[in-house]
């Protein structure tokens, strides 16, 4: 339950005190590890397992495709001791996952057998990169059609601003699913079309958790900030989960309620709802747009030490930019350095944002001269090196400006 909910420190203390776990607690501690996409964690507990069953060695898969450790995957799959179904959907996903179609497709193509959900896996991997009329190739040759190979169609054309076709394949379905209409609504919200997204909405006889998020994400693109909080007061008490809570948190802090969203948080945290990594995503949002950044600070420590949450490179990047954005730059450089991974390209620009925001040029001149550095060992992005330095030439600009 506590891995499910996202609380993994008190799962793992739970776990610990069993004498003699079996298999499937094994198996619910090590999912709930590669699910977060801790590859760490997750081996230790693998090589800890007195035996390992699919389940095992497909999170020990999963883990490693999370973090872009495609050799890992590989070499995985060539240990397994039997190549399931699981296995091979586990690869194409993994494949999908890393931008590796033509490797997913071979995978696919390979499988000495296939099941529905290995149509869907080949199906969602081209549609979420774009290949529409592939992933419907994929679609009509499929001997067992299902809502789930849909949705992803429907989610791209969404994507790609082509909400027309989108509502038309919508209808064509048979019976549309929690995940299609829910899909469709965001497509509603993202092309601007509040209206049919309510109307979608209104048309529920049940709506679900996913159709109330994506409800009252439309509202907050909208601006419609009474509209998500009057979807949200009305979900009953068991669609309001994690996404609902982080939905109405995000649809305060897009529309400069920085003060409501910290106070929702509150209340969250009241409520027992375990809060995720997007969650301290919008609260570190709010901070640093509040100016408050000493509060940002213990959320930031309370992540891991409260709720069990291991901080991303994208968590880093935002505590970044609360700290150079409020003039605690030094503090802002300190994390950049420490951090247990790779700074992104967002720390580094949130960083020497902060440089020329308080005309800061001798460490913007080293800043710049790391995330140039950055770019260039970077695939595919050597031609945009310069950008560090143009922003270092604005901040000589702007104090040289009478």
């Amino acid at each position: 339950m506590y891995g499910k909910c996202g609380s993994l420190g008190d799962a793992r203390t739970v776990f610990e005190r069993i004498h003699a776990p079996n298999a499937f607690s094994w198996s619910i501690i090590m999912t709930a590890y590669a699910q977060s996409g801790d590859v760490g964690q997750t081996k230790e507990i693998f090589d800890r397992m007195p035996d390992r069953g699919v389940v095992a060695w497909t999170s020990l898969l999963s883990a490693n495709a999370r973090n872009g450790h495609m050799e890992e995957v590989k070499a995985t799959f060539a240990r397994m001791p039997e190549h399931s179904l699981v296995a091979w959907n586990g690869m194409i996903t993994a494949f999908g996952q890393n931008s590796q179609l033509g490797r997913a497709k071979g995978c696919f193509d390979r499988m000495p057998g296939r099941n529905t959900s290995s149509w869907n896996a080949i199906i969602s991997v081209f549609a979420l990169h774009g290949e529409i009329s592939t992933a419907q190739q994929a679609f009509e040759r499929m001997p067992e059609r299902n809502s789930m190979a849909w949705n992803p169609i429907i989610h791209a054309l969404n994507l790609q601003g082509d909400v027309f076709t989108a509502r038309m394949v919508f209808e064509s379905l048979p019976e549309c699913c929690k995940v299609s209409s829910s899909t469709m609504i965001s497509g509603y919200a993202q092309a601007g079309h509040l209206d049919q997204a309510k109307a979608l909405f209104d048309s529920l006889p049940h709506p679900d958790e996913y159709a109330c998020s994506s409800m009252l994400q439309a509202f907050a693109k909208a601006g419609d900030v009474l509209g998500a909080r009057e979807t949200f007061d009305k979900m009953p008490e068991r669609c309001r989960d994690t996404p609902s809570w982080n939905a109405m948190l995000g649809a305060y802090a897009q529309n400069g309620l920085g003060e409501r969203a910290l106070e929702l948080f509150a209340a969250m945290i009241h409520d027992g709802i375990a809060p995720n990594e997007m969650t301290f995503s919008t609260v570190l949002h709010s901070c640093s747009h509040l100016g408050r950044w000493r509060e940002a600070i213990a959320y930031f420590r309370s992540l891991s030490e409260d709720h069990g949450l291991v901080p991303d490179v994208e968590l880093y990047s935002s505590m970044i930019d609360v700290l150079g954005r409020n003039g605690r730059i030094c503090e802002a450089e300190e994390l950049l350095a420490s951090m247990p991974f790779a700074p992104n390209q967002a720390a580094f620009a949130s960083l020497l944002a902060a440089c020329r925001l308080y005309q800061d040029s001798g460490r913007g001149s080293l800043v710049a001269g790391k995330f140039a550095r950055h770019l260039c060992e970077q695939p595919a992005v050597e031609s945009i090196a310069a950008e560090p330095y143009v922003q270092l030439a604005n901040i000589y600009r702007g104090m040289n400006a009478p």
